[in-house]
């Protein structure tokens, strides 16, 4: 399963930010920090994804440029994009990783709220649920441009470095123009999907760090 496939899973966890604090002998409060912790690692393994794919971009731009021997500038690139993939399981499991600790602080919240006898602290703690809810729901839907962008962009680089590694002459890079452009373009698309995804992890994460 590919990253963004599991990240689009991320708004789901949203009420597991409800209550985040410091750590304390207080176990519901560990269990949110834990939460917290989660999905400051998302973020930071999104963001080492998307210099991965900046340096992947450049390694490419720079094999359509190169002169000489162009057999260390394919290899390079071929190396960056695979590096792409790499970090894109990196935030994968780190994406597991959330969904279980929201799921555990999900359970426990539920259930303790439930036992609430005061309507008003109720009310409370729903509003609270629903407003983390709309904010994950940003969250979503950056989540999902990203993941629309990620295999577009993989198919068409991956196609261009196959079509290369078969006619490795300036000829054959001047004849797929077309195809480094379009792989520009579709890495320019998933940079900034990335680009609103990590900035809506951030603000997320300052949120809760306000609140430490």
């Amino acid at each position: 399963m590919s990253l963004f496939t599991k990240l689009f899973g991320l708004a789901v966890a949203g009420v597991m930010v409800v209550g985040a604090g410091c750590q304390s002998s207080d176990p519901n409060r560990d269990r949110s920090t834990k939460a917290a912790d989660g999905i400051s690692d998302v973020r930071d393994e999104v963001a080492n994804a998307n210099k991965e794919l900046g340096e992947a971009m450049s390694a490419v731009s720079f094999l359509q440029n190169a002169s000489g021997d162009l057999a260390k500038p394919f290899e390079k690139a071929r190396s960056e994009v695979s590096d792409v993939e790499k970090a894109a399981g990196k935030v994968s499991e780190r994406a597991a990783d959330m969904r279980n600790r929201a799921k555990e602080y999900q359970a426990k919240w539920a259930e303790q709220t439930a036992t609430l006898s005061s309507e008003d602290l109720k009310m409370a703690a729903a509003k609270r649920a629903e407003t983390v809810r709309a904010r994950f729901a940003k969250v979503d839907e950056k989540a999902a441009a990203a993941k629309a962008a990620y295999p577009v962009y993989m198919s068409e680089t991956k196609e261009l470095l196959n079509y290369l590694g078969n006619d490795l002459t300036p000829g054959g890079i001047k004849s797929a123009d077309a195809a480094f452009k379009r792989s520009n373009d579709k890495g320019n698309t998933l940079k900034a999907a990335l680009n609103d995804l990590t900035a809506e992890l951030d603000g997320i994460v300052n949120a809760l760090a306000a609140k430490n």
